[in-house]
């Protein structure tokens, strides 16, 4: 699991944009990017500034969260 930030959730299409840290596992560099979120029942329990661990998997439109979890301070 990766450790991000998320910077906003759009309820409409299903995504949020995440500032992560590096994708290893995708050879991806830290970076900010949209997420699809195919839970939507996940989007609920999301805000901006909330920080999180999550999973992401390869989609046909781009990146998906397989996995999410909100880390408490």
């Amino acid at each position: 699991m990766v450790q991000g930030e998320v910077l906003e959730v759009d309820r409409d299409f299903a995504k949020v944009i995440i500032k992560h840290h590096a994708l290893v596992g995708l050879g991806m560099p830290a970076m900010t990017m949209a997420f699809s979120v195919p839970d939507t029942a996940v989007l609920d329990s999301l805000q901006a500034g909330a920080h999180i661990k999550f999973l992401a998997q390869i989609a046909p439109h781009g990146l998906a969260i397989a996995k999410i979890e909100l880390v408490r301070d």
